[in-house]
């Protein structure tokens, strides 16, 4: 009995935060029983006493069990412990009767989903019933709670277990000083981040819309309801009020909306704003998710915006299905809509056989962006063995940069069918019982493409015959003489209105380790047709013949790199390109690469950086790329940061040459205060300066700012950018 009473104190404490899960075993440890008085009824033991179950634990240093009142006190200080969560206080008092208990000066540590470091709650006073527990003068904070930088102060926190935390007459208190309060806050227990349930007011500036204060206020109801009110004011705009309303949210899904009214000042219109949005897990693993967002704006006149999206997906462990819609529309002073829809379906066998569906829809008529109306599709049948596979094909495809609002290429043909295509391959070939690295390409198709002939376009439509034999030949190891490897291609392909092509092709690259630090590679390229001209443009050949080498040089501390070749086909050098790596002295890097031009007799541009980063909490890095055919810099960028006794200033900024313009500006002040961080940043391209404020324990939670896209040429992938590698 005296051990049933035990378990009951442990699993309603530790329901503070969560419903413990105990095993069957729950064992007692104690020093001696102080008093023992069977015919009252009350049992004494002196600590310290420990009841476990090797999943939950709580230890006293005194306890008193009253078998007829059936009371369980712990007198003096008292732990519980379970997973990663953690509770401490004085005198526990437990009413095994009414399941009602009470805790003095509470102080619980848990570890959230989310997290890197704990939070601590903490009061003077628990009491608490299996349905409600209510802390009085409370304290939340992720800081040490002996001291900590700021906190979540609460007249009354209520916790219903399982559900929501709610907190009442709440002061944000940083260094001492009430900074905000709110009348009320509402966590959700059921959320992945308690932090999301907390947003502290946003002050910045902005070009658009000029000083700002953003607001949001959470509240609960009704029922299992929850959303923030939002109160912002800007400068230039005015007052905006809003609510993002959370109408559920579970293992089933989500549903929420959002409203949001802006007096303009500027345009002296109300910009309205409405989004309902949804999430459903379905029976099947299928999942579905939308939204719809309605706006106006003024400009020119008043325009209306709606936007409706909506996702349907399955995934299998034999394939995969999926749909994704969007469309967004503009009607008023401006009319315009962008439609854009893509649907796929995956099968596959155990015994190799698989169905590929596919259809894509991209239509746009836009003020100041290009028409287009794109419609593709594609449907393969197949099998795939270790030996050989074949495909079945039907495809009607446009091409990609009629998608894009700036094409990169120039476009010579629209549209692209196959109506059918059969394709066929061995992947390997056997000559008198052994297999020869060879493997061999069968091709039938109907073939039909569009080209944009102004002024009436021109349609190319046929019958094509692909066969080609390709060979895979392994890595030749030449001992001293170094690495050698091959592989080639010819293929011959045959036109139903008459034209006969072979294309031929081969790839050769070889290295030689010269020594330790010094080695010389070289790499042959070929691919050619020959016969007649492919009657359509997707498929033609581009003849290339190239002979390129290398010899690179590396140590520790520097390394140097030169390569070049010849273009065979056109009978002209290629640019000579020159890199250097060079460590100046401990923490000071350069890197240069220059480009010549034999053919022009010219140099066409040099990169270089320096880099001097003398320990971590400090360093400086400049580079730029200069254009030595127009004579100016294409592209500069710098990059700065110091860290001084919890300060840290940094900026880092990408200057385009050409378009005489900063694609990247931020410039931060950071006060690392442990707990919590300070931020105070300038976007330079935007012209927007503003506060942050995170907490570093949840790091899912702080705002991500920037121009994400701009890679610094510092970086593997700004490199690739800056000296346009393909």
């Amino acid at each position: 009995m005296l051990g049933h009473r035990y378990v009951m104190a442990v699993i309603i404490v530790v329901g503070l935060l969560a419903a413990p899960s105990f095993a069957a075993a729950v064992r007692i440890i104690g020093e001696e029983f102080a008093e023992v008085d069977i015919a009252s009824g009350r049992f004494v033991f002196d600590g310290p006493v420990t009841v476990t179950d090797d999943t939950v634990t709580i230890r006293g240093t005194r306890l008193i069990y009253l078998s007829e009142q059936e009371l369980l006190q712990f007198v003096g200080e008292v732990t519980i412990e379970q997973d990663d969560t953690s509770v401490a206080g004085r005198d526990l008092t437990y009413d095994a009767a009414t399941g009602e208990w009470t805790l003095d000066k509470p102080l619980m540590s848990t570890l959230p989903s989310g997290a890197v470091s704990p939070v601590y709650l903490s009061g003077a006073r628990v009491n608490a019933c299996p349905t409600l527990t209510v802390i009085d003068e409370a304290a939340l904070t992720t800081c040490d709670p002996n001291q900590p930088g700021y906190y979540l102060a609460s007249k009354r926190i209520e916790i219903h277990p399982g559900d929501r935390l709610v907190l009442y007459g709440v002061r944000f208190v940083e260094s001492g000083l009430t900074l905000f309060y709110w009348p009320r806050i509402t966590f959700s227990l059921k959320s992945r981040d308690w932090a999301e349930s907390l947003s502290l007011p946003k002050l910045g500036y902005s070009s658009e819309e000029g000083w700002f204060v953003k607001t949001s206020f959470g509240y609960h109801g009704p029922g299992n309801q929850r959303g923030r009110f939002l109160v912002d004011y800007m400068q230039l705009l005015g007052w905006g009020f809003g609510v993002d309303h959370v109408l559920r949210t579970d293992a089933a899904g989500s549903e929420s909306i959002y409203l949001y009214v802006q007096p303009n000042m500027k345009t002296e219109h109300t910009d309205l704003t409405l989004g309902l949005y949804g999430e459903r897990a379905l029976p099947g693993d299928l999942k579905l998710s939308g939204g719809s967002t309605f706006s106006t704006e003024y400009d020119d006149g008043e325009n209306l915006w709606r936007h409706h999206e909506l996702s349907l997906s399955q995934q299998r462990s034999n394939g995969s299905s999926e749909l994704r819609y969007s469309d967004k529309r503009v009607t008023g002073a401006q009319t315009g809509y962008e439609t854009y829809a893509v649907l796929s379906h995956v099968q596959r066998s155990a015994d190799g056989w698989h169905l590929r569906l596919s259809a894509d829809v991209d239509k746009q008529d836009m003020p100041d962006l290009p028409r287009r109306n794109l419609v593709g599709y594609r449907a393969e049948l197949g099998r795939e063995t270790a030996n050989w596979s074949f495909d079945l094909t039907a495809e009607d495809l446009f091409n990609p940069e009629l998608a894009k609002d700036e094409p990169t290429e120039e476009i010579t043909w629209n549209r692209a069918q196959a109506l059918p295509e059969l394709k066929a391959r061995i992947k390997r070939l056997h000559v008198f019982g052994r297999e020869i690295p060879l493997s061999a390409d069968f091709a039938w198709g109907r073939l039909t493409e569009d080209r944009p002939v102004f002024p009436t376009p021109v349609r190319v439509s046929t019958e094509r015959m692909h066969v080609a034999a390709q060979t895979e030949f392994p890595q030749v190891d030449l001992g001293s003489w170094g690495r050698w490897q091959w592989n080639g291609f010819l293929a011959r392909r045959i036109y139903g209105t008459g034209e006969k092509q072979w294309v031929a092709g081969a790839r050769s690259t070889y290295r030689l380790p010269v020594s330790e630090r010094l080695t010389l590679n070289a790499d042959y390229r070929y691919e050619q047709s020959f016969g007649d001209l492919s009657p359509f443009r997707f498929d033609r050949v581009v003849d290339e013949e190239e002979l390129r080498a290398a010899v690179q040089y590396n140590t520790a501390n520097a390394g140097w790199r030169l390569s070049g070749g010849y273009d065979l086909f056109n009978k002209e050098p290629i640019d000579v390109i020159g890199s250097l790596r060079w460590q100046l002295k401990s923490g000071l890097n350069m890197q240069m690469q220059s480009a010549y031009s034999i053919a022009d007799s010219s140099w066409v541009y040099t990169v270089a950086t320096l880099q001097y980063i003398p320990s971590d909490s400090f360093s400086v890095q400049l580079g730029a790329r200069y254009n030595m055919e127009t004579k100016y810099a294409e592209r500069v960028d710098a990059a700065f940061h110091w860290d001084l006794k919890g300060w840290r200033v940094s900026y880092a900024a990408i200057y385009d040459g050409i378009e005489n313009e900063f694609d990247l500006g931020d410039f931060t002040i950071t006060r690392d205060l442990g707990c919590r961080v300070i931020d105070l940043r300038f976007d330079q391209t935007r012209k927007e300066v503003w506060l942050e404020y995170r907490i570093p324990a949840f790091p899912a939670a702080a705002v991500k700012v920037g121009a994400t896209e701009q890679h610094l040429m510092f970086d593997a992938k700004g490199w690739e950018e800056v000296l346009a590698i393909e």
